[in-house]
């Protein structure tokens, strides 16, 4: 059975706000039911000190690298996932990385970013690089070419909802196109599902993947999450070779902190 390791990579955007402290008139000697939206704030606050990367692709905490690892799993229809062999797909994304200022450094969809000293794009991959921000200061565009040439080599486009959680990447390689789509649950950082779609000159991957997230690190990102997806493999020139298949497996990340 084909397997797939997908991600879904997404972004985090909590706001809570605080009650006020003011009691009605002769309730001054009830218990103080403040504190606990006095905490809450004082994570939101942290939250807004999150540099705009690192929150636009979903981390917490001072992140300086994020490396998938997928796993086959021991039996697909499990209610509860257990994970066997590692494997690779070159579909999967695979690693991150961030500056110590949270300015991403490196994405798992092959781009590359060089900033001088006052945090300003210079380059990605080469000079040719483009990239470009949101009024948010989001990443929503990415173009790389080769040096001697004008002809586009990838491009990479990030739309965000109003929370700013990723909702699509549309993924551009030479005559390749991917678009992934992503959805969510109530105000969940994470997304769970989302819809993959890889066109290239009439061969095309349309898959389903739904998620569940097991286990998060002391920080609250998310370090191991079940897979379950459907797909097909559709060929416009030969329809003996369409596919369906399903499957489910495991992905695990190792975040490094600085």
């Amino acid at each position: 059975m084909k397997k797939l390791s997908l991600l879904s990579l997404v972004a985090i955007c909590m706001m809570v706000a605080c009650t006020g402290n003011n009691k009605p008139a002769g309730q001054e000697n009830e218990k103080d039911s403040t504190s606990a939206s006095i905490t809450t704030n004082v994570a939101s606050a942290a939250e807004e000190e999150t540099p705009i990367d690192l929150k636009a692709f979903g981390f917490k905490g001072k992140v300086a690298e994020v490396t998938y690892q997928s796993f086959s799993v021991e039996n697909e229809e499990a209610e509860d996932l257990k994970a066997t062999d590692l494997y690779t797909s070159d579909d999967a994304p695979d690693h991150y990385a961030f500056s110590k200022e949270g300015r991403i450094i490196e994405d798992p969809w092959n781009g590359v970013y060089h900033y001088n000293d006052q945090g300003d794009f210079i380059k990605g991959v080469n000079e040719k690089s483009v990239m470009r921000r949101d009024e948010q200061g989001r990443i929503c565009f990415y173009r790389h070419a080769e040096d001697d040439e004008d002809d586009c080599m990838f491009t990479n486009e990030f739309t965000y909802d109003a929370q700013g959680r990723i909702t699509k990447i549309d993924r551009g390689f030479w005559e390749a196109s991917i678009v992934e789509d992503f959805f969510y649950e109530g105000d969940s950082p994470y997304p769970n599902k989302r819809i993959y779609h890889r066109d290239d000159q009439g061969f095309s991957v349309d898959t389903e993947t739904l998620y569940r997230y097991t286990k998060f690190d002391e920080n609250g990102n998310w370090i191991e999450r079940e897979l379950r997806y459907t797909g097909t493999e559709t060929d416009a020139f030969d329809e003996s070779a369409n596919t369906r298949w399903k499957g489910a497996n495991i992905e695990k990340r190792v975040i490094r902190y600085y």
